[in-house]
């Protein structure tokens, strides 16, 4: 038996292991002047677009959009237009729209799961997330999904976490989130006992509240400490 099997890590799902789908993004930014960008900067910019929209109030998706198209190369003069046209594409369906494998998720959800931790999916999304986890190879056979529009409970309630700890037979204090937005999984994990793990790669987070990571590769070894 793994010396981790009465552990718990529950993972994110967008900025942890999926993004919104490059294509997508630069044909929008390419309508608008902006240039096709590299998988390594639209990446940086999903995370700056997190730091500029996160707040305490929740979460603000316009400043996040902005980072996008700014990454793209879309001037600050047609910004508004391209804003518009990016946020509609963004509302279609999450397992269209948040396509983009992020790069080492593969990888790093495979070392999770041998870690022997017990693994569960926590996410705001429309109900597809076991299916667009399963059909990119993220999904381990018998990994519990607590998706909000299956489940009914949205991240920072902490009813979601909850859920997925009784499906995985595990405490709250025996338990880790991953995620990438504070104020939706590090508010939502406290309020759960859970411990937090703010997903961080570009460091814009400096709360000592919590603790960072700047991948999901990371957690195994937290879990040994």
């Amino acid at each position: 038996m793994s010396r981790f099997s009465d552990l718990a890590v529950l993972v994110d799902v967008g900025g942890v292991l999926l993004m919104p789908d490059h294509e997508l993004l630069n044909r929008v930014a390419s309508t608008f002047g902006g240039i096709p960008t590299t998988e390594g900067g639209l990446v940086r910019a999903h995370y700056l677009g997190v730091a500029a929209g996160d707040g305490p109030g929740g979460f603000d998706w316009a400043p996040y959009r902005a980072a996008l198209l700014t990454a793209a190369g879309v001037a600050p003069e047609r910004l508004a237009d391209a804003d518009a046209v990016l946020a509609e594409a963004l509302a279609g369906p999450a397992d269209v729209v948040w396509s983009q494998v992020l790069p080492g998720a593969r990888e790093a959800m495979a070392a999770l799961v041998g870690s022997g931790a017990r693994v569960a999916i926590v996410s705001n999304s429309d109900g597809t997330v076991a299916s667009s986890l399963r059909s990119r190879g993220l999904l381990a056979d018998g990994t519990p999904v607590l998706d909000s529009g299956a489940v009914g409970i949205s991240k920072p309630d902490p009813g979601i976490f909850l859920l997925a700890l009784e499906a995985l037979g595990v405490p709250p204090g025996r338990a880790w989130h991953v995620g990438d937005v504070p104020s939706v999984d590090v508010v939502g994990a406290l309020a759960a006992g859970v411990h937090p793990l703010h997903l961080d790669p570009v460091g814009w987070c400096h709360e000592p509240g919590h603790e960072h990571v700047a991948g999901l590769g990371e957690v195994p070894a937290i879990l040994a400490t």
